[in-house]
């Protein structure tokens, strides 16, 4: 068996290494495996009979294809080989490549020197596995099941869709499993009871609709030592069901996200006695005054540099009461997100952090988002919930669904999208209103922009037309008025959209077309 470069993906990026080395790029794969035995091997454990193995540029058929580059698997037992296969194929999965912490991984380290892989058990067994907040992005593969020994799995605050896999049932020693903070759809499988050593299950904050809490799973609570069990079970359409006395906290789209039971933050965030960190409280001696915070100052070389780009928009930096002059505060004041960058490269990540920002506070103006990790932080932008980025940390995608953003859209957000490589905005089922910016429009890469279940008025703008790479273009469920622009209609015609779908039903008493 032989892989071109193709098996490691089609985006054009070398995912292992260079060309010429046998990893990544579009050379001929060399790899230990000439009689298939591994391949056959994996086969006979697949749970759907080596489907995906089979599948070219598969998470498997990637993770079988950098498995074998290395004569490093001939030295590991069946066990072990089954662990580092199921490893790289989460990892590839969950787009890996995209994740925040990820030192160790896909080389030629023990699995237990990978990052994140908190411990390992005197076999070389994985025991602990925590990629909590770690812009995993993808569906979890039931290959996961082959980490035989995990005590805890923690994929907490990451955007995992798709179905919960029924091979979790296998995980024997599982004590603590975190899924809350994801995209998880589906029914929640029954198999979960199998994990009888289960302690902690966490399940809210997902998109589960009409799924229901097995009674062998709250049977854990009564027979074993099942102590903490959280689902979206409360509101007055609950998206998960949950017999009385079973889910021990229940959640709707109005309570706080919370991670799990005694989550701590470093340096902490909430006060103490919150009953979610216990955050240290530095006591002065009586003769010790606190230093005061310095009084936030201007930048004019920065509101320069911001003004140059606002081209319709400046008098929104004029205004002190605006999230656009909150945001150009932070960065001049607060921010250390960029202290050790000089040139282009500052001006460039500097406006995408002020757009981001302002976004951030426009669609936040009394509540909270559901998930916020990251944002208005001094952390790099492309490790805040919902972004995506390029190696060269443009940002790629704005993904923040269901995530109970409301205010409106500022026209800002056109400066996020300034290294042209967004090609995805995802808004969908949150409660934004206002009009839609023309500066959407300004995102010639999108090749999706949803927008449908929120609140929006007023007409859609004629720059969308601009959108020439567009092919899925999301409007409905809003409170549009007016006519669909020609321009938007020509790119069904003469461009790539594929999909357009508004509030257009002439049947529909409520129609806005």
């Amino acid at each position: 068996t032989c892989f071109t470069g193709d098996v490691f993906g089609s985006d054009g990026d070398n995912v292992y290494g260079p060309a010429g080395t046998g990893i990544g790029g579009t050379d001929a794969v060399t790899h230990a495996d000439p009689a298939d035995e591994v391949l056959k091997k994996l086969i006979s454990f697949a749970s759907d009979e080596g489907e995906s193995l089979s599948s070219p540029g598969s998470p498997q058929s990637k993770a079988y294809a950098w498995l074998v580059t290395s004569e490093y698997y001939k030295s590991l037992s069946d066990v072990l080989l089954l662990q580092r296969y199921s490893l790289a194929t989460l990892y590839f999965s969950a787009a890996g490549h995209g994740w925040a912490y990820k030192d160790g991984w896909l080389t030629d380290d023990t699995v237990c020197d990978w990052e994140n892989v908190n411990d390992c058990n005197a076999g070389s067994m994985v025991t602990e596995l925590d990629l909590h907040s770690n812009n995993l992005a993808g569906r979890i593969p039931p290959e996961i099941s082959h980490i035989r020994m995990l005590e805890l799995l923690d994929l907490t605050d990451n955007e995992l869709y798709g179905s919960i896999p029924t091979e979790f049932g296998l995980f024997e020693d599982m004590e603590i499993l975190r899924l809350g903070g994801n995209l998880l759809t589906g029914t929640i499988p029954s198999e979960l009871a199998d994990m009888i050593k289960l302690q902690q299950l966490y399940l809210h904050a997902n998109e589960f609709a009409d799924a229901n809490i097995d009674d062998a799973i709250c049977d854990l609570k009564t027979n074993h030592d099942l102590n903490a069990l959280w689902a979206d079970c409360a509101g007055i359409f609950p998206l998960v069901t949950c017999k009385e006395d079973c889910c021990t906290e229940c959640y709707d789209d109005d309570r706080a996200f919370e991670f799990y039971l005694g989550y701590q933050t470093w340096p902490p965030t909430t006060s103490p006695g919150d009953g979610l960190t216990n955050a240290v409280v530095k006591t002065l001696p009586p003769t010790v005054t606190p230093l005061a915070s310095p009084p936030a100052a201007e930048n004019e070389e920065l509101k320069a540099d911001l003004l140059v780009h606002m081209d319709g928009f400046q008098e929104r930096l004029a205004d002190t009461s605006s999230h656009s002059y909150e945001a150009y505060m932070w960065l001049a004041n607060t921010d250390t997100g960029l202290d050790t960058l000089k040139g282009s490269e500052k001006e460039m990540r500097l406006l995408q952090r002020f757009g981001l920002v302002t976004f951030y506070l426009s669609t936040s103006p009394e509540l909270d988002w559901k998930v916020s990790n990251g944002w208005k932080t001094s952390r790099h932008e492309c490790e805040w919930y919902g972004i995506s980025c390029t190696v060269g940390d443009e940002v790629t995608e704005i993904s923040l669904p269901r995530n109970r953003l409301s205010g409106t859209i500022p026209p800002e957000i056109g400066l996020a999208g300034l290294g042209g490589k967004v090609s995805k905005l995802n808004l969908f089922g949150n409660n934004i209103g206002g009009n839609l910016p023309e500066q959407l429009g300004t995102f010639t890469h999108l090749e999706v922009l949803d927008l449908r279940s929120n609140a929006f008025t007023g007409k859609i703008p004629t720059d969308l037309g601009n959108l020439a790479k567009l092919k899925s273009l999301h409007l409905n469920s809003n409170e549009l008025t007016g006519t669909m622009p020609s321009e938007v209609c020509w790119l069904t015609m003469g461009g790539l959209l594929e999909e357009l779908i508004a509030d257009c039903d002439p049947e529909d008493p409520f129609n806005s077309f």
